[in-house]
This record gives C-alpha cells, structure tokens and sequence, in this order.
C-alpha cells in the first residue's frame, strides 16, 4: 500500500458519522440484544466501536463483502487485519533486535500492550480523517478493526506462552510506536476509501437482519 500524507488530508466539515465515541450511554441501550448473547466472539467489541443505528453487528461480513464485490484478498476484513497484524509484528521485530540482550518475555509484555493502543489510535485517527461513511461501509471497517485486535490478542498469548517466566524489569526504553500508528492509519484510510467506491458502483439498500 501507497503511504498517504495524513497532513495533507482534511477533515470533512460535517460532522463524521464514523464518531462512535460520543455517548456510550445511548450505544448500550441499543445493543441490549447482543448483550443477551452467550457466545461471545470477536463481534464483542466495547460500546464505543458499535454504529449509531440498531443494527445487529453479528451479521456476516463476508456477505456483505460479496455483495458489495470487494476485492477481498486484498481490502476484506481478514486481509486487511492480517496485514495490520504483520506491521506489528515487524516493528516487534525491530524493537526485539534493538534490545537483543534482553530476555523476551520482558520484550513482548513491554511491546504488545503498546502495539494494541496503537492500533486503537490509528483506527480512530483514521476514522476521523476520513468523510462521512455509508453505513454498510462503516461496518466493515468496524469489522476489520475487531478482527485485527482478536488476531493480534491471539499473536500474543501464543508467543507470550513460548517465553521464559519470572523475568524482571530491567532498564529497557518503551517502545516508540508514532511511525507504526501512521502505517496503520493508511490502511484504514485506503480500504475507507476503496471501500466507499465499491459501494457507488455496488449500492445496498439494506443490510440490517
């Protein structure tokens, strides 16, 4: 993917439709439905990454992907969460040689939690930068931010687990994760907008259960 210049990028001067964090309150009282579920999957996402509408986010997103005849190996929501997962974990890598002397346990505990808030912050940058989002359109970029966090939690515990035990902090800068979060800030941004043009050449009326 092309890097896109975020600078260079203005805000839509209407207010986005792709603000979900304005008022949890008002999300919970109508997600009461998904509450009431048992099984739990990565649909679960907090209050504030639901839309405005009613809709149940459940729905299957790669029937939305098909209708909307998305190039999916590329712009779908398992490609472009893998993608965000290998940016993360290349700058893990970067940071591991950087700091080769020191036990690995301590270089994942000290990175993950770092690459997670990135992710999150480049989602909303992104969100915000880019123009009002059609509703079928914001769902799937919902969905590519949920399945990006469930596979980088997965990547976690699986090498968290490979690691040594009872390591103690040492003197270790944090990680700096500024370039990571505009790399991450140009998917989201790119596949808004590839997205938004399939949706006028590949229109749906409904997608609400």
């Amino acid at each position: 993917m092309s890097d896109y210049d975020v600078k260079k990028i203005e805000k839509n001067s209407k207010s986005s439709r792709t603000d979900y964090f304005r008022n949890a309150t008002k999300h919970k009282k109508k997600n009461k439905k998904q509450k009431n579920k048992k099984e739990k999957s990565f649909w679960d996402v907090p209050q504030q990454y639901t839309t405005d509408d009613n809709s149940d986010l459940n729905y299957n997103y790669l029937d939305l992907e098909k209708k909307l005849e998305i190039e999916i190996d590329k712009w779908g929501v398992d490609s472009i969460s893998s993608q965000i997962l290998n940016l993360i974990k290349n700058d893990y890598q970067q940071y591991k040689d950087e700091w080769s002397d020191q036990p690995e346990e301590l270089l994942i505990n000290l990175f993950y939690p770092h690459a997670k808030k990135a992710l999150k912050t480049g989602y909303d940058k992104a969100q915000n930068i880019l123009p009002s989002l059609p509703k079928d359109i914001e769902k799937l970029t919902i969905a590519t931010y949920s399945k990006s966090i469930e596979k980088l939690q997965s990547h976690f515990e699986q090498n968290k687990n490979k690691t040594e035990k009872n390591i103690t902090q040492s003197t270790i800068k944090e990680p700096q994760t500024k370039k990571l979060i505009e790399k991450i800030i140009n998917i989201f941004i790119e596949q808004g907008i590839y997205l938004e043009e399939q949706k006028v050449h590949h229109p749906i009326i409904n997608v609400r259960r």
